[in-house]
């Protein structure tokens, strides 16, 4: 009685394993993925060829640097319309250079991985700024650089950050794509590896009463590998939609959304592979379970009449 009701136990246990470690090796999966350090440079450098994306990035750091330079002489004023030019063919310049799209993507490829997490997102044009201020003719790349030094230039803050300095903010992002302290690949396997050992535990012949848990089992893998598998192909736009609340819906910022969206699908990957191999995973065990009953009534029959 007491090794029926330990086998029951530890079946139940094995069970409700399954159905915890099913979703959460999925969301694993899919934080590693868009916090890939590979994945999100591949799309960073990507992004920063774009035409669009190119015309942000140069608007933004000419405009702050000619804000910098106002508040710093207010007869910079009158000559902005004439400073303007010069300070856009500059940045420009730099940007259709190998170092300034490399600098561009390695900002974005940053600021990519914010996006699943909490609090405001940065953008650090700071290297990009500097580049653009070395191209710009004198006095202006004198003042660009200063401002840049200073923080007043380079950084660009999406969301609410009244109480963060934005350049420490930028300083300790964490670039490495982790997910809940451990690096994506570890944590995946570390999930993936316990999952294993659950399903192999109600396979296995000693367990209790296979029949309920398999299909249990097998339905979970089932319908959490389906349902991901469609989830998938609106995650690029529930992130993306977090990336357009922190911008104002005229900013022409949210000009870059459809090749954020379409890159974001494609981060995802792997984690579309994954649901597609619990679905398949999961409909063999329903059938497993369902054959493992079917043959009880007749072995008991047998036992009965034999």
């Amino acid at each position: 009685m007491q090794d029926g009701s330990a086998m029951r136990g530890r079946t139940l246990a094995l069970l409700v394993a399954v159905i915890v470690l099913t979703p959460m090796l999925l969301v694993t999966s899919a934080l590693a993925d868009l916090r890939s350090p590979d994945g999100t440079a591949e799309l960073g450098a990507m992004l920063a060829e774009d035409a669009a994306v190119q015309a942000l990035v140069v608007d933004a750091i000419v405009d702050a640097m000619i804000t910098d330079a106002i508040d710093r002489s207010s007869t910079v004023a009158a000559l902005a319309p004439l400073v303007r030019p010069l300070l856009v063919r500059a940045a420009q310049v730099t940007l259709d250079s190998p170092a300034g799209r490399a600098a561009l993507a390695v900002a974005l490829a940053d600021a990519l991985r914010q996006l699943t997490m909490r609090g405001p997102i940065v953008i650090d044009l700071r290297v990009a700024a500097i580049a653009a201020a070395e191209e710009a003719p004198p006095p202006l790349d004198t003042l660009a650089r200063a401002a840049v030094a200073q923080g007043t230039v380079g950084i660009v803050v999406l969301g609410d950050h009244t109480e963060i300095v934005a350049a420490d903010l930028a300083a300790t992002r964490d670039g490495t794509g982790k997910v809940g302290g451990l690096p994506g690949s570890v944590a995946i396997l570390l999930i993936g590896a316990l999952l294993t050992l659950a399903l192999v535990g109600l396979l296995s012949p000693g367990s209790a009463g296979r029949r309920q848990p398999l299909i249990a089992a097998g339905v979970t893998l089932s319908v959490v590998g389906a349902v991901s598998a469609i989830v998938l192909r609106t995650t690029p736009e529930l992130v993306a939609a977090r990336f357009d609340r922190l911008v104002a819906p005229d900013a022409p910022i949210a000009g870059i959304l459809p090749q954020l969206t379409d890159g974001l699908a494609g981060l995802l990957g792997r984690t579309g592979g994954l649901s597609l191999a619990l679905l398949a995973l999961g409909v063999p065990l329903v059938v497993a379970g369902a054959l493992s009953g079917a043959g009880s009534p007749r072995r008991a029959d047998r036992a009965t009449h034999g």
